[in-house]
């Protein structure tokens, strides 16, 4: 898709359990931004647990990202404050996210990938 122009930038989102390994050799310079929400190692952490149903919800990467997209102007917030300022701290268990690919997508602004 880079090779025959069919995006001007792309981020790609990867939440499941050893995400990582997807993006391992993704190139730094072909406009491609992957964010993993965890180590190619390592299994997500549940989150959100529902009583009733007796099952996980979400995990911590999902309900974290999801609760900062309610909260932000996508005209102002970037990628980077995104990942960075407002992911919890997961070094505890090694399945921090993830970040692959050119780094500096992570300076635009969501509302260039994203429509509230």
């Amino acid at each position: 898709m880079h090779d025959g122009s069919k995006f001007s930038k792309m981020v790609i989102y990867m939440d499941s359990d050893y995400s990582g390994a997807m993006f391992e050799d993704l190139p730094k310079d072909i406009d491609v931004f992957a964010l993993a929400s965890c180590h190619k190692y390592i299994e997500n952490t549940p989150t959100d647990y529902d009583q009733q149903r007796k099952v996980y919800l979400s995990d911590l990467f999902s309900s974290t990202w999801l609760r900062h997209l309610n909260e932000v102007d996508f005209t102002k917030d970037t990628f980077h404050e995104l990942v960075k300022s407002k992911q919890p701290n997961y070094t505890e268990d090694g399945s921090c996210p993830c970040q692959f690919g050119d780094s500096e997508i992570t300076k635009c602004h969501l509302s260039e990938f994203l429509q509230q």
